[in-house]
């Protein structure tokens, strides 16, 4: 497998809706984020599009590949994994808990960094954030 991180204001569709896993993070120190959307359901497959041009959506498999996707007017957060990674429970793991820890803290930032902007009057341009994990290729055990 390979990691491959993009920082870039357009999105490659790839991560789920952390919600499924994990739920809806908070905005740090009870700062709300605006635009941003409400947890995706339970469901194996969810979206959601908010007001305001929020959008969230989530994709897993039982065991398998996974894609979580968020946007609103601060941040877009997308982390992916393929099936192959998801199919082992140990690895599924490590890399769903990767993808908790960047989505707490490039939320973090990004509110950090909006207000700093609105308290120094300038422009603010959203974060974005991208992982995208690929199989390049298998062993022949």
């Amino acid at each position: 497998m390979r990691e491959g991180k993009v920082t870039m204001l357009r999105i490659l569709p790839a991560a789920i809706a952390a919600a499924l896993l994990c739920g809806c993070a908070k905005a740090p120190q009870g700062k709300e984020v605006p635009g941003d959307p409400p947890a995706a359901g339970a469901s194996a497959s969810a979206q959601v599009q908010g007001g305001g041009g929020a959008s969230a959506s989530a994709t897993a498999s039982a065991g398998g590949a996974l894609k979580v996707s968020e946007e609103n007017k601060v941040y877009s957060f997308d982390y992916s994994f393929p099936a192959a990674a998801g199919d082992i429970p140990d690895l599924r793991a490590l890399l769903t808990k990767r993808m908790d820890e960047a989505r707490k803290a490039h939320i973090a930032s990004a509110i950090d960094a909006r207000a700093d902007a609105d308290k120094n009057h300038y422009p603010f341009n959203p974060y974005a954030y991208t992982t995208a994990w690929e199989e390049i290729g298998r062993a022949h055990v």
